[in-house]
């Protein structure tokens, strides 16, 4: 909390947004979580945030935090993100964490009570933070009457692979199936060529504090060879190649950790390790060979922790080890092969327009293999959607300033509130996939808008969540037209007709949900749309204003899916 939008230069670098920016795009999560979620917790950023350090700026901990938005909790430092006693005493920090195990001299130990004992700083700033973790302490039910009742935490139950399995199986997305090759037919898959480095490759336990300390993990190759049984003819080689510079060690206490460093040794032996074109044209060649001799090929690649890690930003969005040629060469012997894409963060794709079916999954944890193999196979019907845009390359991405972005101490956020979809569509930028975009085996057709207009807030209420008046309601159909079960995330989007006069972007998404339907059945589906739903953050008045005049309501399956809209006349 808040703005921590790059790893460069974490530390130190002056994130400056203006504060429009902050209230209208930065803002909101963390306040869902304190108003809405009774958040207990919170870690202050590295960054500093407007020329103050987030762990100990009073602007944002003391002023927004806790005046504003009325947080009672413990805040927390990031590890290393306090720089000064006297900063970290008179800010609404409560707990200081630090890299180091010289506890006595973090800046909230010794330093801190020989500041109090001069006079420098009043006691009373150590009986307010303290209140706040005995606070915290006594609602965890650590102390006080009920720690009886306190339950002990589990791990590695049964009820934790199925949950890891179930959220990888909703994550998975579909971005394209044009030639309906999805979901294969294992009885006539035939010959099965499984090809890329991520295929075999593990990511659950890396990427920096992101890091889970699994048990397991199935990779998209087990969880193929575990769906289609022994008998099933699978063959796997890596494709590309990653050199042992770009490696991190992958060292686990499982029982069969040993096995990849087995397999890596044998494949290397003889060969000269800094050969990496040698190397790339061999993996190349078995590859291409491979998919030449089996009648389904599925691709596997992506990104890893050397790329997707804390503390880096990524260079470019490019593929690594030359993954973008591997795909290439292969499309041109298999055509219909299928890409999956196993990745953190977005990607360019050069050979998208060749390619006609692509899978993508971020990390999906232990069971995200299993996941893949059933989506794949059927076993599973895709529902996930994209919560980013998928550009064509990174030159049209707003943010994008150059490789020395950090080096000059601070980073303007000068597209404002025009990031993400907000200035793709308003700019109708050309890119690989929009935003919310996500398909399914099943196809789900929208109808009937109805929407009904109110300026009285007896009519429709108050908001319970936000306090903010009703201003419409409206309900539709989604009928799933298919023969199978589906499920569809619905989108709800706001357009003001004439938004360039209020420098607001074409549309913004006001509410989503998803809704399982079984084959032929119809849902009509109800949503409430508020006062904050035809605002902007007005910066003289430090409050959210209401736009009067025309908007458009849209209800679509994608940022760039609208299936349905209506208009509605706001009147303040």
């Amino acid at each position: 909390f808040a703005a921590n939008s790059q790893e460069t230069d974490r530390l130190s670098v002056d994130t400056l947004v203006d504060e429009r920016t902050l209230n209208e795009i930065y803002f909101p999560g963390f306040k869902a979580a304190v108003e809405d979620g009774d958040m207990l917790t919170i870690m202050g950023a590295y960054n500093r945030l407007n020329g103050e350090h987030c762990c100990t700026s009073k602007n944002l901990l003391n002023g927004v935090l806790r005046k504003d938005w009325g947080f009672d909790g413990a805040v927390i430092s990031d590890w290393g993100g306090v720089h000064d006693s006297n900063e970290a005493a008179m800010s609404s920090l409560d707990v200081e964490m630090d890299v180091t195990y010289e506890f006595d001299k973090h800046f909230l130990a010794n330093p801190l009570i020989e500041k109090i004992k001069s006079g420098e700083i009043s006691e009373k700033c150590v009986d307010d933070k303290v209140k706040n973790i005995l606070r915290l302490m006594y609602r965890l039910k650590m102390i006080g009457d009920k720690t009886a009742e306190r339950k002990s935490g589990s791990y590695n139950t049964k009820e934790h692979h199925e949950a890891a399995l179930e959220i990888a199986r909703e994550s998975i997305i579909l971005l394209k199936n044009d030639a309906g090759k999805l979901p294969l037919d294992a009885s006539r898959a035939g010959k099965i060529a499984v090809i890329g480095a991520n295929a075999a490759r593990m990511h659950a336990d890396g990427g920096g504090s992101a890091e889970i300390k699994a048990l397991y993990e199935i990779t998209p190759l087990m969880g193929i060879r575990m769906l289609l049984g022994g008998a099933a003819d699978v063959k796997y080689t890596p494709g590309y190649w990653i050199p042992l510079k770009e490696r991190r060690p992958e060292i686990s206490w499982q029982a069969d950790s040993t096995k990849p460093v087995e397999q890596r040794a044998q494949i290397r032996r003889g060969e000269n390790q800094d050969d990496n074109e040698s190397m790339k044209a061999v993996c190349l060649e078995e590859a291409v060979k491979l998919a030449k001799e089996s009648d389904t090929v599925i691709f596997v690649g992506g990104l890893d922790h050397d790329y997707d890690v804390e503390g880096l930003d990524r260079n470019n969005m490019k593929l690594p080890y030359g993954q973008d040629e591997v795909i290439s060469e292969l499309l041109k012997v298999k055509p219909d092969m299928i890409v999956v894409m196993y990745a953190g963060s977005p990607v360019e794709m050069p050979w998208l327009s060749d390619a006609k079916s692509l899978v993508w999954s971020y990390y999906a944890g232990m069971e995200g293999g299993t996941a893949i193999a059933e989506v794949l196979f059927g076993k599973t019907n895709p529902s996930g959607k994209l919560a980013e845009t998928f550009i064509k390359d990174e030159a049209q991405c707003p943010a994008r300033t150059g490789v020395n972005f950090a080096l000059s101490g601070s980073v303007t956020h000068d597209e404002g509130v025009f990031m993400g979809y907000r200035h793709y569509d308003t700019m109708n930028t050309d890119v690989n996939f929009c935003f919310g975009h996500g398909l399914s085996y099943s196809s789900f057709k929208y109808e009937n808008l109805k929407i009904e207009m109110t300026d009285c807030a007896a009519t429709y209420g108050i908001d319970r969540e936000t306090g903010d008046r009703a201003v419409l309601k409206g309900s539709f159909d989604v009928m799933n037209e298919s023969e199978i079960a589906g499920s569809e995330t619905v989108q709800v989007y706001v357009a003001k007709k004439d938004a360039k006069e209020f420098d607001m972007p074409a549309h913004e998404l006001k509410a989503f949900v998803k809704v399982k339907l079984d084959a032929k059945e119809t849902k009509t589906l109800e949503f409430t749309l508020t006062e904050k739903d035809f605002s902007f953050y007005d910066v003289e008045s430090k409050s959210f204003c209401m736009v009067a005049g025309e908007f458009e309501i849209q209800i679509g399956a994608s940022s760039r899916d609208i299936r349905l809209s209506g208009k509605a006349d706001i009147s303040i």
